[in-house]
């Protein structure tokens, strides 16, 4: 039993460092999503068949949020900065309902990837546009 609360203890104090390091070293499973178009249902995206909260890992809601603006553009709003994703492709819900669904503009790429480590820790989305990456507000999960 000894061993047991040891071996807990040593793989809870450093077992994150080492599932790091061995991503680092050992290629990880990546899963790359269809983008095309984005839906937004008010809770997060829905990537593929693939749903992404707008969650943290203290299970509470991410600073984030998507408007359209007068030209009917969808602009993603975290913390500080925003950007534009594109154009909208559903008119706004007279109801309210925040429904979304976005496409990139003309020539720009968007590419949706999600990493998985090799020892099961969650590993964070990274949404790469033409001007840089966004890391979506520290937001986890796992495909």
């Amino acid at each position: 039993m000894t061993v047991f609360v040891l071996l807990l203890v040593a793989w809870l104090s450093f077992g994150r460092r080492l599932s790091l390091l061995l991503d680092r070293v050992v290629p990880v499973r990546v899963t790359h999503l269809p983008t095309n178009p984005i839906q937004y249902d008010g809770g997060g995206f829905l990537i593929g068949s693939h749903a992404m909260a707008f969650g943290l890992t203290n299970n509470l809601r991410a600073d984030l949020r998507l408007t359209s603006d007068s030209s009917n553009r969808v602009i993603l709003y975290a913390r500080n900065g925003a950007f534009v994703l594109g154009p909208r492709l559903n008119p706004v819900d007279t109801q309210g309902r925040p429904e979304i669904i976005v496409a990139p503009d003309p020539g720009d790429e968007l590419a949706f990837t999600s990493k998985e480590s090799l020892l099961g820790w969650p590993t964070p989305y990274s949404l790469r546009t033409n001007t840089g990456t966004f890391e979506g507000g520290r937001c986890f999960g796992s495909a």
